[in-house]
């Protein structure tokens, strides 16, 4: 008898413990479907607050930077040097301009920003590693390395140049000195007109020696295809190089050099041989 009864107990106990188990776990699912429940109404509200955030396009901000943007973009490229020096630029080096007279032709020059002014360099000589024994085409586009030896090219030099622009040269000696001069007032013409020197010595100041230069003032340029010198024969040709060319010259800064690395610069109001040159412009 006391057995049976402790049996029964035992089966009460059982059907205790699978009645509280089943509750917990008709519990825990009523916990996750709540928390779906709630995962998907966050999922449906973030997604109808999204809808009414303005795009990237429509966004204040955005309009703000894109304005600022254009704005940027229409900045205009500096005209020449002297205008990037008075921007406040004072390291010498490669940058972009755009004189007028181009017409939106934005090319990269060397700046050396000197003396209270920008200068633009047009002609650069070191070492002769470039060839300046070159046709028309050539000296008027222009060629060689912007970091180095270089010719800027007839048609830049005419649109850098006006009747108050300045002229600097300076060339290295031998020795390692410089001699140097500057003219007041230098100018190129177009090349329907040859690209006509003018140039005064009103002005100068320097170490070279003005009159040298001032024989070459009013010519026409001339290559070894392109003679327009006031000589008989082609001067360019004898002479290796494209230049103001008189009959023929006082001086040259384009010939190509001999294998001691001279004569690719001469300047014969000037006792000293030189090796190295810089032509360069600026503007009041």
């Amino acid at each position: 008898m006391v057995n049976a009864d402790q049996h029964v107990i035992g089966q009460n106990a059982k059907s205790q413990e699978l009645l509280h188990l089943q509750q917990k776990i008709n519990a825990a699912r009523q916990l996750l479907q709540n928390v779906t429940n709630q995962l998907s109404f966050k999922q449906t509200q973030a997604a109808e607050e999204a809808t009414s955030i303005p795009s990237a396009s429509q966004h204040p901000l955005t309009e703000q930077l894109t304005t600022e943007q254009s704005v940027t973009s229409e900045v205009p490229t500096p005209k020449d040097c002297q205008e990037l020096y008075e921007q406040g630029n004072r390291l010498s080096g490669v940058y972009q301009i755009n004189p007028p007279r181009m017409a939106g032709e934005h090319f990269p020059v060397w700046c050396e920003f000197v003396d209270g002014h920008g200068w633009t360099v047009f002609q650069k000589r070191i070492n002769g590693y470039v060839d300046f024994l070159r046709n028309w085409t050539d000296y008027q586009t222009g060629f060689g390395d912007i970091d180095g030896e270089y010719w800027l090219g007839l048609d830049k030099i005419h649109a850098l140049t006006s009747t108050n622009t300045k002229l600097s040269i300076l060339l290295k000696t031998v020795d390692g000195n410089t001699e140097s001069g500057i003219w007041q007032s230098f100018y190129i013409n177009d090349s329907s007109d040859g690209y006509r020197l003018s140039i005064s010595n009103d002005g100068y100041r320097g170490s070279l020696g003005a009159f040298c230069l001032d024989y070459h003032n009013g010519m026409k340029f001339s290559t070894p295809d392109r003679d327009q010198d006031n000589n008989v024969d082609n001067c360019a040709q004898e002479y290796k190089g494209g230049w103001w060319y008189n009959s023929c010259l006082f001086v040259i800064l384009n010939r190509v050099y001999d294998s001691n690395g001279l004569g690719g610069i001469m300047w014969s109001c000037n006792p000293n041989q030189f090796t190295e040159s810089e032509m360069r412009v600026t503007r009041d």
